[in-house]
């Protein structure tokens, strides 16, 4: 007697329990469904936020110099006088300044969708200071300061790779790794540049040249920090 009266109620929780079963092989499915479309939208909103920091890291490197100039500045301030009286030093820079030759150029070529304009050269002499004197570099043979536009033909954005110089002996130069500390406050520096479709941006770098170098050239391409370069060109200039 007490089997024949089990087997209903068997039955009836195994009918419940089949019920039961597709509802839950439904509910993972969607709730892996949705997990796989927050990881991809964790990694999206990641990916974001290193290209805004990678953007935006040229103007933090900026404000960091600029406090750090500043702080020394009042440091500087709060000696005595016979230590910030130095008369033969600021002579000495003048002449240094006065030495210095800028010569205009404005010669341009096309690689890709950019076109590069040399607009001008500055021989800085063999010695370089910021504004306050603070920071200093010599070299034995000379700085060279160019001032050069860069002008976006494309449809979308693009980050070019800053030129580089070479001579007629093979030497190559690239960007003098200290130039913040030696470029006024308005002065663009050619760092994480991003350039905007149909639009020129004015760039200013400094190169540590070799005494005697001849024959200087300014090489310029078409590539970015994601793509090689398809076209490579070279605008040639001489330094007085």
């Amino acid at each position: 007697m007490t089997d024949k009266n089990d087997n209903p109620l068997k039955e009836y929780m195994a009918k419940e329990e089949d019920k039961k079963s597709p509802i839950k092989s439904k509910d993972t499915k969607s709730n892996k469904k949705f997990l796989i479309i927050g990881a991809v939208f964790f990694v999206f909103c990641a990916v974001s936020s290193c290209c805004i920091a990678f953007v935006l890291a040229s103007d933090r490197i900026r404000e960091y110099i600029d406090d750090f100039r500043n702080e020394i500045e009042d440091i500087k301030e709060n000696e005595d006088d016979n230590n910030l009286e130095q008369p033969e030093e600021g002579a000495a820079n003048e002449d240094a300044e006065d030495e210095s030759d800028s010569q205009g150029i404005s010669s341009s070529v096309e690689t890709g969708d950019l076109v590069w304009t040399l607009v001008s050269i500055e021989n800085m002499g063999s010695e370089i200071s910021d504004g306050s004197n603070i920071f200093t570099e010599e070299t034995d043979g000379y700085f060279l300061k160019i001032t050069y536009t860069v002008g976006n033909m494309d449809t979308f954005g693009y980050s070019p790779v800053a030129p580089t110089i070479t001579d007629s002996s093979g030497n190559s130069y690239e960007k003098f790794g200290s130039e913040l500390f030696y470029l006024d406050d308005d002065e663009n520096a050619f760092l994480f540049s991003f350039i905007g479709s149909d639009e020129t941006e004015t760039f200013i770098s400094i190169f540590e040249i070799e005494s005697g170098s001849k024959n200087l050239k300014l090489n310029v391409s078409d590539e970015s920090i994601l793509n090689d370069p398809t076209e490579s060109k070279s605008i040639e200039f001489e330094v007085r």
